[in-house]
């Protein structure tokens, strides 16, 4: 495993997912704090792991591929000395022998799921799985870059109204350039974030300011107030944001 895995936490790709996974999954580990897109092609799996070199693959062995070019693709990852991925099973198979095989034989170091056992348990067999294989890291909570032009944030304050780009997020904070440079520790009572179209308002306070080769970066952490409604928009937002960067592989 990569010396920075505990501290940067590890992209969670699902290739050819089960619809549960698809529709359920990622969204409760965004929601973990753990990074999760799914690979729709097992085509762009190489270049997703030269993106993501210290990432955690599970693989649907059921879907679109033979067992047999599952198994050749899966050893022919596991073998990579180049990379510090991990790669688990989702099946709906609780075939013992293939697990065994996976398990043991080929030496996959993130489970071999059953994924009929309904949401609730496979939540819970994965998060087990992932915090195994350190998939959090040290952080507490995910940031994600946003993409140029999906992250504008405009705030009322006694200099007026404020604007600017937001560079990163979290369900905490974020970061952002302004065409105003507040102080360290200012309170921002209203705030009005558009995160790829979606609306957010948010209280908070000013606690950084740095200097970048790009101008002055404000850090912003949100209020103890801020709602649950606006927290799950930007949970949305930072899932289309991991997707999207699996997706502009294609």
């Amino acid at each position: 495993m990569a010396e920075n895995t505990r501290s940067i936490g590890r992209r969670v790709l699902f290739v050819y997912p089960p619809s549960v996974i698809e529709e359920q999954m990622i969204q409760f580990l965004v929601s973990a704090q753990i990074e999760a897109a799914i690979v729709k092609d097992h085509l762009i799996v190489d270049a997703a792991v030269q993106r993501f070199p210290n990432a955690v693959l599970y693989f649907n062995i059921e879907s679109h591929l033979s067992e047999g070019e599952w198994e050749r693709l899966i050893r022919s990852l596991v073998n990579r000395s180049d990379l510090s991925i991990d790669i688990g099973i989702l099946s709906y198979d609780a075939n013992q022998n293939l697990a065994r095989k996976y398990l043991m034989d080929i030496g996959v170091r993130g489970g071999f799921i059953q994924v009929k056992l309904g949401f609730a348990q496979s939540a819970k067999i994965m998060l087990t799985a992932l915090e195994a294989v350190e998939a959090r890291g040290e952080r507490r909570f995910v940031r994600a870059s946003v993409p140029p032009g999906k992250g504008l944030i405009n705030i009322q304050s006694d200099h007026g109204i404020i604007s600017g780009e937001v560079i990163d997020v979290s369900v905490v904070g974020l970061a952002c350039r302004l065409d105003y440079d507040l102080v360290d520790d200012e309170i921002l009572e209203d705030m009005q974030l558009r995160l790829w179209g979606s609306p957010i308002r948010a209280a908070g306070r000013v606690r950084g300011v740095r200097e970048t080769a790009d101008g002055r970066v404000h850090v912003i952490m949100f209020s103890t107030t801020i709602t649950n409604e606006a927290k799950s928009r930007i949970v949305a937002f930072m899932r289309r944001v991991m997707q999207w960067e699996l997706d502009s592989m294609l």
